[in-house]
Parts: structure tokens; sequence; C-alpha cells
């Protein structure tokens, strides 16, 4: 007699095709099949299966409480689709709950010849084509391919893919937190089917987006018995016979063809490093390399993008920007109205955020005083425009006969904060007392018990 599972053995879509379905996708179908949240979800697999615990003795000590923050920051992050502990532990207590095989529904499998577990997209994101073209969404799922950090598009449709917390409605129209969805194709915020709330065309993506896209894709649509044979010393051998190919035998022009540091190429040639996806990425676009072959152990050219993308930014690439250089830009940043943070200005001019105010401390203090002012200034222009605008709402309900609450006012004007010291929470709350003096003076007389 066959045992009885925890959960419904779902089937993974799309196994062994460019779609596969991600283990994030997965989860949202099963909560969904079950009617319940996935937090709620893994509660219960994780009640049953805990971490560290192994088929023989289930009732040992985990190293894993289940706790709802715990959980909350599972559902949240998602760190399920590489080789981190959360990831593998996940996937081996899922397995076991469903009998399902899912080892295809994350990057884990790769994990003995090339760096996954920071692989994931922690919001999750969606290819707009491809939700508007299934209307069921019991049906929708959520692709491996757009869960992975590197791919930018859809190489089905050629369009950019969009993140799951954009939302094109208003703010008022929203659900609460507390009843927002969370299933494939469908908006968290709002709740439209094939996130209809967003109005904007798609963005077409460019020839270099979508050949990563199809590499990744093709990459993620292996077997599992194809994936079983790849592992550190097949890259290995891929890679020499790239280099082999490609640069006649010299690892050092093969290095600077792939804008990666001679050093890393060689410790990757030796068998003591591994490099990480967006790395072999890099390699294959810039010598027109396909990256599951590549794998496998061998050299298999594709055509590439004519002008390649380069995906992982070098220290020794951005050491030709010079102290000066930096001191002028500095300069130039203090006399705008809304001045850069030192984080972007590190970012644009490709240095630690660290060096500017060790090399310069008195501008990069004076560049932070700057850009507090101008927040301040922002901040009391916005609350006067909100005093401004709620008051001409509350007039309007004062001539109408209607009582002014904090509830019509936010209705009327449109405007609406979470967040207690926001200028528009401050303006609310200065309207309100003006109009109410009596609920303000009873909420300064009393006395918490």
């Amino acid at each position: 007699m066959v045992d009885r599972t925890l959960f419904f053995g779902l089937e993974l879509v799309g196994e062994g095709t460019i779609f596969v379905e991600s283990l994030r996708g997965y989860v949202l179908r099963l909560a969904l099949l079950h009617s319940l949240t996935p937090r709620a979800l893994l509660e219960i697999l994780l009640k049953k299966y805990p971490f560290g615990s192994n088929p023989k003795s289930l009732s040992e000590e985990c190293s894993f409480s289940v706790t709802s923050e715990n959980i909350r920051a599972i559902v949240q992050r998602w760190q399920m689709h590489g080789s981190s502990d959360v990831g593998l532990q996940l996937l081996e207590n899922l397995q076991k709950a469903t009998g399902s095989c899912l080892e295809s529904s994350t990057m884990a499998r790769f994990h003995a010849f090339a760096r996954t577990h920071l692989v994931h997209h922690r919001p999750g994101r969606y290819c707009p084509m491809c939700v508007r073209e299934e209307t069921d969404p019991e049906k929708q799922i959520s692709p491996l391919l757009w869960e992975i950090q590197a791919v930018e598009c859809c190489p089905k449709h050629g369009v950019l893919l969009r993140d799951r917390m954009t939302c094109g409605s208003e703010t008022l129209s929203q659900l609460r937190f507390a009843q927002r969805p969370q299933i494939p194709g469908v908006c968290s915020a709002c709740g439209c089917i094939g996130f209809e709330c967003v109005t904007e065309e798609p963005a077409t993506a460019s020839a270099v987006q979508i050949w990563i896209a199809e590499s990744v894709g093709r990459l993620v649509a292996v077997s599992m018995r194809q994936s079983e044979g790849m592992n550190a010393d097949t890259l290995r051998a891929g890679l020499i016979d790239l280099v082999r190919v490609c640069h006649a035998g010299s690892p050092v022009r093969a290095a600077k063809a792939a804008s990666v540091s001679p050093s890393s190429f060689s410790i990757w040639l030796s068998g003591k490093g591994q490099p990480s996806l967006r790395m072999l990425l890099d390699v294959c676009q810039r010598n027109g390399a396909d990256l599951a072959s590549l794998c496998e152990g061998r050299f298999r050219e594709i055509s590439s993008p004519k002008a390649p993308q380069k995906l992982v930014q070098r220290a020794y690439a951005r050491s030709a920007t010079s102290w000066s250089e930096v001191e002028r830009v500095l300069a130039r940043a203090m006399e705008q109205e809304a001045p850069p943070s030192r984080a972007q200005l590190a970012k644009q001019l490709g240095i630690n955020p660290h060096l500017i105010p060790r090399r310069f401390k008195t501008q990069s203090d004076q560049l932070v005083s700057v850009g507090q002012k101008h927040r301040a200034r922002s901040r009391q222009a916005t609350f006067e425009k909100a005093v401004e605008l709620y008051t001409s709402v509350a007039m309007a309900l004062e001539a109408e006969g209607t009582l002014v609450t904090r509830s019509r006012l936010i209705k009327r004007s449109g405007k609406a904060s979470f967040e207690s010291s926001s200028p528009l929470t401050r303006a609310l709350e200065e309207v309100h007392a003006r109009f109410r003096p009596d609920l303000a003076k009873r909420d300064a007389t009393e006395v918490p018990e």
C-alpha cells in the first residue's frame, strides 16, 4: 500500500522546456489547490518535516524553529531557487510532502559547477504577454526562467519582464495586505487577472537580453539525466575546449576577451573555484558559446550579439576613475538643486561608496548636508500642498453639510499615506484637527489607562 502524502501530488508544469515551473510558482499553485495561503502551507510543511530532520528520525531537534517570523522571511524572500541551505531543505521537504520530483524547478541541480545561491529574484517577475495569453488564473504558472537575476526578458515574446510588485491601480482601490492574493498571473495589490491594472505597453528587449534569456532557457531545459552528468570537471573541460578553439590555447586571451580577471579564469581552469552564472554568461556571449553545451564539457558555437553586454562589473575595470574627477563630480553635485546621495554618486563613478568620505570627508559631509536640506524642503512643500488640498475638501464638505472625517478627506482628495510620519499624514491630522476641534481637544486630554 502506497503511503499517503501530506499534500496532493501536483505535477510540475513544463519540465524539459525553457518554461519549466519554478518552485515559488509550484508552492503558490499548491497552496491555491488546498485553499491555503503560501505561509499557512509552509507552516504545515515545516511542522511535519522540520529543517534538519531526516527520514529515519523526524522527531530530531531541528536547527530551524518554525516561528511566524521565519515563515514570513521565507515567503518574502523566497530563497528556494538556488543552492542555499534554506532552498535545498525546502526542495527536499516539498518532494517528501507531495511525492513529486521537483528538482527541475530550481537551479540547485547545477550547484556542482556554478554558484547558484543568489540566482533568485526576490519580488518575482512576470512577462506581460504571457499572462495575457492565459486567461484562466488556475493555469497560470511562474517559470524558473523569470526568477533568475541575469534574465531580463521573455525569450518567447522579446519583451522585458515586469516586477510583480508594480500595480497600475490607484492606492485607494488596492486591497489590504491580509486580502491580497498570492496567485501566479494575478496582481497581488489589486487582484487584477493578467495584471490588467498596468496599462503601459510592454518594453521591447534588446538583442543581448534576448540572447541571454535564450541561453539560460536552454540550460534550465536540460533533462535530469543530462544535469546529473554536469559537474566541475565537465565545465572545466568545456572551458579548455573554448580556449583551444577560440583563442589558440591562451587562457589570458580568453579572459581578456570575456572581460574577466585572468587570475579568476585560471582558478576555474584549475578546478579550484567556481564561476557565477553571470560570469559564465559573460564568457559565453563574448565567445559565441552555448551555455548548456559548455557545462556538458564541449564548445558549441552559436550566433551571439554584435555588441555584447557586460553583466559583471569588475573592480579592476573601474579603477580608471581618478580622484580629481571624483572631486570635480562632488563639487558639481553640491551645486545641484536635487543633489544625488553618496551611494548614487559612487555608482555613477564606478567606485566603492566608502571611499568618498574617506578621501573627501569635508566635501562628503557637505553633500550629505545639502541633500538633507533638499529633502526637508521637499517634505515641507509636499506638506503645504496637502494642507491646501485637504482644506479645500473640508470646506466643500462643510458647505454640503457633511461631517468632516479623515476617511472622507482621503476619499474626496484621492491622497492617502500609510506612514504615520509622512507629510500627507501630518497634513491630514492638522486639517482634521482644525475642522474638528472637539475631537482634537478630547484626544489631547484623554489619558491612557
